[in-house]
């Protein structure tokens, strides 16, 4: 986009107009983004441009033929604002190098360090994830909310 900041915000009243978001799917970085709402991130965090991290922009290399350097510096996201406000959120985690940073998503409270543990407060979170990812959990215990 020509300017990507009017561009979010257009993108934004565009969602909102058309009712909100019915089904968010998300998936779960490693520093605990969801969408492109890196750390530190608010839970009424609206839609707009924003850097990546390095460690973002890392994980997202295979899809620019495996160069980090190739991923964009910038990227615009639906805010937690609006993935909150989803009628229903299904996060899909897959992978043991997620396992710690999903234990602090559902099992700490939430916190603009883990922008993933707002989802918490989603009363139509659906939470999918393998046995590598689920291994850090406390399956005793019951996510917080």
């Amino acid at each position: 986009a020509a300017d990507p900041d009017a561009e979010a915000r257009r993108y934004g009243a565009a969602v909102a107009a058309a009712g909100g978001i019915a089904l968010q799917l998300l998936g779960l970085g490693s520093n605990g983004h969801v969408g492109f709402n890196e750390p530190p991130c608010t839970a009424d965090a609206p839609c707009r441009c924003l850097a990546l991290s390095g460690a973002t922009r890392l994980q997202n290399a295979a899809a620019f033929g495996g160069d980090p350097s190739a991923v964009p510096t910038r990227a615009i996201t639906l805010g937690t604002a609006e993935i909150l406000a989803a009628r229903r959120v299904l996060l899909v985690v897959t992978g043991s190098a997620k396992a710690e940073i999903l234990r602090r998503s559902l099992q700490e409270p939430p916190d603009p360090l883990v922008p993933a543990s707002w989802l918490q407060q989603h009363p139509h979170l659906q939470v999918v994830v393998d046995a590598a990812a689920a291994a850090a959990l406390d399956l005793g215990r019951p996510a917080l909310s």
